[in-house]
């Protein structure tokens, strides 16, 4: 039976923030449909682009972090960096924006539907050799780009690095 979120197993552990974001709330374009993970910094929900009806992901910058204009600022300006570049590795930003009161930034990216690395890892244990390079030559490669125009990704990890439903490797 799955947990409801917000909840603990037996009390233990860190209790989950209830969603910023309910389903069937709207941000710009963008209909909310589920909240799909919560990290350090943001929050990361499914939604679809009731104008393109395509599906997207929207990452909203954590309520904790929102008072800090360093890390606000900066968490639009690599959004609007990113959505400048096209790049086989990178995930595409379709949007930027406020929302809600107080404000919090958001933007909107392209769906990863085929999970991340971590998720993989978990799946199927340590990897071949052949797959590890593949990864890891498709990663230095998003990060190589993104670096060159002046981002700098500061949580590289498995859980961060996603696999679209063409298996290609995106940062």
């Amino acid at each position: 039976m799955a947990k409801p979120e917000g909840s603990t197993a037996r009390g233990t552990g860190p209790q989950e923030p209830l969603p910023f974001l309910l389903p069937g709330s709207r941000v710009g374009r963008y209909r909310i449909e589920q909240r799909l993970g919560v990290g350090a910094m943001s929050e990361v929900y499914l939604a679809t682009d009731e104008s393109l009806g395509r599906r997207a992901a929207i990452k909203v910058l954590s309520s904790k972090l929102v008072s800090n204009s360093t890390i606000t600022e900066r968490f639009l300006r690599e959004a609007r960096a990113l959505a400048r570049l096209s790049h086989p590795n990178l995930i595409p930003v379709f949007e930027d924006g406020q929302v809600g009161t107080p404000p919090r930034p958001y933007y909107a990216m392209e769906l990863l539907e085929g999970g991340d690395t971590q998720k993989l890892l978990d799946e199927r244990g340590p990897l071949p050799s052949p797959i590890v390079a593949a990864v890891g030559a498709q990663a230095a490669t998003g990060l190589g780009e993104a670096a060159r125009a002046g981002i700098i990704h500061r949580d590289v990890k498995p859980a961060n690095l996603g696999i679209s439903r063409h298996g290609v490797l995106k940062v």
